[in-house]
């Protein structure tokens, strides 16, 4: 891969960074917690805080908006806010 080819199955995927590696076990958590509300399409936006949220605000995106894909519902917008001022 060149850099700009994504992998088609990223589950399979090891994650090596340790830092991303320790969110796997509370994005699942924080994940099956707000399943119904994924599977419902309730989510239209989601906020991430833009330095240490930037990364769970992805990837439950993501996980969200594949849903809606599946399911023919729009797709949400990720925005980040940033930290301090």
């Amino acid at each position: 891969m060149d850099g700009s080819e994504r992998p088609s199955n990223l589950e399979s995927q090891e994650i090596k960074l340790r830092e991303v590696k320790d969110l796997e076990e509370p994005l699942e958590d924080i994940l099956e917690q707000i399943k119904p509300e994924i599977e419902s399409g309730t989510y239209r936006l989601i906020i991430g805080e833009d330095a240490s949220g930037r990364i769970p605000a992805l990837v439950i995106g993501g996980v969200i908006n594949r849903q809606h894909e599946n399911k023919g519902f729009p797709k949400a917008l990720t925005v980040f806010l940033p930290v301090g001022a």
